[in-house]
């Protein structure tokens, strides 16, 4: 195995094999100082790196352009989202998940997506997106954890060419939106299509005449509708040729949905806790649904189908520390982006802790709490990235028990599991320590000692070709009887 990438103290200088433009950079310990310098040492050469920022927002495009965009109803394109950090470079390391919306009710979207490290940061959805509607439309794209992280484009989306017509010169007219069998979120239909230039274009919902429109002198048409109940709706239109002769359109079947899910049930169990103690929440609803959620004490837990179980969705809590009682909110999304939300559907109620029975002895005090004790250990400590590592941890409390567990990974990332897995996915070194609170609030912290010579905590090098190279520099003056000498003794 290559002996891991070890930590800078100071700044952090690098060393790049200039003779192999593939080398990974391996960062190099010069001791308690270090100078960032850039010099040519025998075919390599020293230079500062600086890391991506956090995703802030997205660049959107669409075929490779990002403004005076055009797209044809009906036919799928392609989009490219790339996260970008503060100064609009590439945020290689996003790793959030997004949501793709559109003004277009009647577009055909991807599912929400979550960005692997192995995207770094872009990801292209080949012929994904469809929209329906002629006009302006808006693609935008939304962090699903921090909305603030957002970016849109603009499209213009044509409707396409007008139909040659029957043999005898009359056009039938032609339904572009909305789609067959499809259906939409809102009371309103937008109805767009083409047929003969400039003539009177009758829409109907099965039999009952909505409107008439004329269309322009290209053969396109749009309509909008009043609010239509929830339900099946069946839309046609047709239109008069000069012939005298009435033609009508296929006959495009839509369904209305704008009714929310229904929460049938909640159930909070156990229903009394200790502070810090995990309470599994379950609900009862439709299936299906895009999105399900229980919020508490201002935090929210998504809550996962159960197998086998149709409409039902479970998660698990941390209950709060502080003693109280805390509502259960409950957010439920359907496909159709329906929303509801159902407040105080139940509660938690976390224990006041119990005080200790004062000893009938006047002379006898309250033993002090005594503080836990905890050791940690990991399965492996370098590797290459992604690196998955397994720690595992040893705790005891000699005058209670464990109540809760905070690992901090060195990364930004933290777990409050006894023994949890970790993936690292940049290279580095990273210190790991672990926090256990005993049920009387003292508390112990322990950080990952070193094997061998590596430093404490987990080194994580970058995968590909490996290029090591260890460079030692010792000084050493002596003093002779005639002259002062400085000796420097490099290894490479």
């Amino acid at each position: 195995m290559p002996t891991p990438s070890r930590p800078i103290i100071g700044s952090q200088v690098l060393l790049h094999n200039t003779s192999h433009k593939k080398s990974p950079v391996r960062p190099l310990a010069f001791g308690v100082l270090c100078l960032v310098v850039a010099v040519n040492l025998v075919g390599y050469q020293f230079s500062e790196t600086v890391a991506a920022g956090p995703a802030t927002s997205y660049l959107l495009s669409v075929e490779g352009k990002t403004d005076d965009i055009n797209v044809t109803a009906n036919q799928a394109f392609s989009l490219t989202v790339k996260a970008l950090d503060n100064d609009l470079a590439t945020a290689d390391g996003y790793t959030g998940t997004i949501s793709i919306t559109s003004t277009d009710t009647q577009a055909q979207l991807p599912t929400n997506y979550t960005f692997t490290a192995a995207d770094r940061g872009q990801k292209t959805f080949n012929l994904a997106l469809t929209l329906v509607t002629a006009g302006e439309q808006t693609v935008t794209v939304t962090d699903s954890t921090n909305p603030a992280i957002t970016g849109e484009v603009s499209v213009t989306v044509s409707a396409g060419t007008v139909g040659t017509g029957t043999t005898n010169g009359t056009g039938k007219p032609t339904i572009i939106t909305p789609t067959n069998d499809s259906t939409v979120n809102r009371s309103q239909i937008d109805i767009t299509g083409t047929t003969l230039p400039d003539v009177q274009v009758s829409i109907f919902d099965g039999e009952r005449l909505l409107s008439t429109v004329n269309a322009d002198r290209n053969g396109n048409f749009s309509y909008t509708t009043d609010s239509l109940t929830d339900g099946t709706h069946t839309i046609k239109v047709q239109v008069t040729n000069s012939s005298g002769q009435t033609l009508a359109s296929d006959p495009v079947q839509v369904r209305i949905d704008t009714a929310p899910p229904v929460l049938q049930s909640v159930t909070v169990n156990p229903l009394e806790v200790d502070g810090a103690s995990r309470v599994t929440i379950s609900i009862s609803t439709e299936p299906e649904l895009t999105s399900v959620k229980a919020i508490a004490d201002q935090r929210a837990i998504t809550l996962a189908p159960v197998p086998a179980q149709s409409g039902s969705y479970s998660g698990e809590f941390i209950a709060p520390q502080a003693p109280g009682i805390y509502p259960v909110d409950i957010e439920v999304t359907d496909k159709f982006n329906n929303t509801s939300k159902y407040n105080a559907q139940a509660t938690i109620k976390v224990k006041t802790p119990s005080t200790p029975t004062p000893t009938p002895t006047p002379t006898a005090t309250p033993q002090p709490n005594r503080n836990p004790t905890v050791s940690i250990a990991a399965d492996i400590q370098s590797g290459k990235s992604p690196l998955t590592v397994k720690f595992t941890s040893n705790a005891a409390d000699p005058d209670g028990r464990i109540a809760s567990y905070l690992w901090n990974f060195g990364d930004g990332t933290t777990s409050t599991e006894a023994s949890p897995n970790k993936v690292y996915e940049r290279e580095g070194n990273y210190i790991v320590t672990l926090t256990v609170t005993d049920d009387r609030g003292g508390t112990a912290t322990t950080v990952l000692q070193g094997r061998d010579i590596a430093p404490s905590g987990v080194a994580v090098s970058e995968s590909g070709p490996e290029v090591w190279v260890a460079l030692a520099i010792a000084l050493m003056l002596s003093v002779a009887a005639q002259r002062k000498r400085l000796f420097a003794f490099v290894r490479r």
